[in-house]
């Protein structure tokens, strides 16, 4: 179950996240669904905390089970996927006959976006990890 909610539904809402603007707000249900119901039946528990979850949350080379809250990651993804397609779009947009990849700028884009994406879980494990460091001790 967990190696396909991980490798397979996840990424369809990764999909819809970088697809659809403002979409955030309409995933709770969802989220509510994976922390109350799918994440209880994985660890074999009745109730998951809300530290817990956020554990989950992280991904796995971070210490989590790259279970990811799509509410706090649909807008970084949106961001992300406007940037890597910002010349496709312009593109289109001026009707180019031909669309010349520059393989120098896509790959600064793409270390880019891995920061992003570094940045952010960085910034929350760092939140976390103050939030937990009281009931830790």
């Amino acid at each position: 179950a967990y190696a396909g909610f991980v490798y397979g539904a996840s990424k369809r809402w990764n999909f819809l996240a970088r697809t659809t603007p403002g979409v955030s707000e309409l995933l709770n249900r969802l989220e509510y669904h994976i922390k109350d119901v799918f994440i209880p039946v994985l660890i074999g528990k009745l109730h998951v905390s809300e530290q817990l979850r956020k554990i989950f949350a992280l991904p796995a080379r971070m210490g989590g089970l790259s279970i990811a809250n799509i509410c706090q990651t649909a807008e970084l993804e949106y961001g992300n996927s406007i940037l890597a397609t910002e010349d496709l779009t312009n593109a289109i947009y001026d009707q180019e006959s031909l669309y010349n990849v520059d393989d120098t700028k896509q790959s600064g884009i793409i270390n880019q976006i891995k920061k992003n994406r570094q940045d952010f879980y960085d910034a929350y494990k760092s939140e976390l990890e103050k939030e937990l460091s009281p009931l830790v001790q």
